[in-house]
């Protein structure tokens, strides 16, 4: 004879969500969850008891006394069938109980004659596992052991819980922590704005003066080889301080209001690699634009873009310092429907381990007090996404690439479900 299969709760998706946000299963042993599997063995004189959870496929064992297993397929659960009653499942010979004494458990090792649990039951009336015992040897439940049991499991239910709430609360602190970090950047780029706007004027009028003086000196001097050449090289450099203040100026604006509009991609990531040449230079690193000449259109806010690129070219250029060969590469290319930037740099790559983390908020492999914020990555890939495209990281290779991928349209992207 076959032995009795249990059901499952009629709330059994909403049970599994709860059970999952308490995020406990496969955690390491913990004394405090082993004080109540001790108490439950010393309490009834089992030579079993445990902490049993009830996932969709099995029951797995937070705390166990007297055992070295750490996990049963729900089939032969016990406490599969204890989850089905709000109150204590007991079963004081399984011999004698139709129901399990034909039960693999039983008729085979560990020879289970007798088995008490208490459920983990959640104020939504959501029954987690149990807290139970579990002998060879058949016995009598006295209704003071039972109440002991039951009390136990009620402080190892209000435990569990207390835990979901502490990450529902750790959450929605890191939420208020990223929107106040996000409030504070987005202040920091207003006061630059309003600061680069002061430095524009207070910079482009001595230049102004300064290029038509040279075209006066220019005038007054053509038959001059070498110092036409020099004015040309000054003239070049002054140029080049009123591109850079344009473009300071420009980044430092919040785009958030912007509307979309069809841009060069070309240009925009030129501007990005402007923003950061200086520090290239100073670091030594080859910045390097491929594939960028021909003219690449694109739906988007121009300054969030360029905003992404310099913040992956500056984490590229962190990731470069300590490495012999320093060079970055800014590649672009396009299909029917989308264009991808390519940031790849020469570094030594990013571990496996932390791969999946380094876009969560907050996670950071700088130390503390060297600038390092963990938002950046975050905050880039939001502002991607706002794009309906996508930031991610080219796992496939050996030195470090991301890819901004962008659809070309807004109104493509929203048809496709981009």
């Amino acid at each position: 004879m076959k032995h009795l299969l249990p059901t499952k709760p009629e709330n059994e998706k909403e049970r599994l969500e709860l059970l999952y946000a308490c995020s406990l299963l496969d955690t390491p042993p913990e004394p405090e969850y082993d004080d109540y599997t001790f108490l439950a063995a010393q309490i009834f004189e089992t030579p079993v008891a445990l902490i049993s959870l009830v996932d969709e496929n099995r029951q797995w064992f937070k705390s166990k006394v007297g055992t070295q297993l750490s996990e049963t397929p729900r089939d032969l659960a016990f406490c599969a069938f204890a989850i089905l009653s709000k109150k204590t499942f007991i079963i004081e010979d399984t011999h004698l109980d139709e129901r399990f004494a034909n039960h693999p458990l039983v008729v085979s090792p560990p020879h289970i004659r007798f088995y008490a649990g208490a459920p983990l039951s959640t104020p939504s009336g959501h029954i987690l596992g149990t807290l139970c015992v579990l002998s060879n040897e058949a016995q009598k439940t006295p209704e003071e052991k039972i109440a002991v049991l039951e009390a136990l499991a009620r402080q190892l239910t209000a435990k569990i819980i207390g835990r979901i709430e502490s990450r529902k609360m750790e959450e929605a602190l890191q939420i208020i922590a990223h929107q106040q970090s996000k409030l504070l950047a987005s202040a920091r780029l207003s006061s630059l704005g309003e600061m680069s706007a002061g430095i524009s004027h207070e910079i482009n009028n001595p230049l102004a003066i300064i290029q038509g003086k040279l075209r006066k000196i220019e005038r007054l001097l053509s038959d001059n080889p070498l110092v036409l050449a020099e004015i040309e090289r000054i003239d070049a450099a002054a140029s080049r301080i009123a591109k850079t203040v344009k473009g300071l100026r420009e980044f430092a604006r919040d785009g958030g209001h912007d509307s979309f509009e069809i841009v060069d991609l070309s240009k925009l990531i030129m501007q990005a690699i402007e923003l950061t040449s200086t520090r290239a230079h100073q670091l030594h690193i080859a910045l390097i634009s491929k594939d960028t000449a021909a003219p690449i259109s694109v739906e988007c806010r121009s300054i969030q873009i360029v905003q992404v690129l310099i913040n992956l070219i500056n984490n590229a250029f962190d990731a470069l310092k300590d490495v012999e060969v320093r060079t970055l590469t800014i590649s672009a290319s396009e299909s029917a429907d989308f264009v991808e930037i390519a940031v790849s740099d020469s570094g030594h790559g990013i571990p496996k381990e932390i791969q999946d983390k380094i876009m969560e908020p907050f996670f950071t492999t700088k130390d503390v007090g060297l600038g390092g914020s963990g938002l950046g990555l975050s905050i880039a890939k939001g502002l991607v996404e706002s794009h309906k495209g996508s930031l991610s990281l080219d796992t496939t290779r050996t030195d470090t690439s991301f890819k901004v991928r962008l659809p070309k349209l807004q109104t493509v992207a929203f048809a496709k479900g981009a």
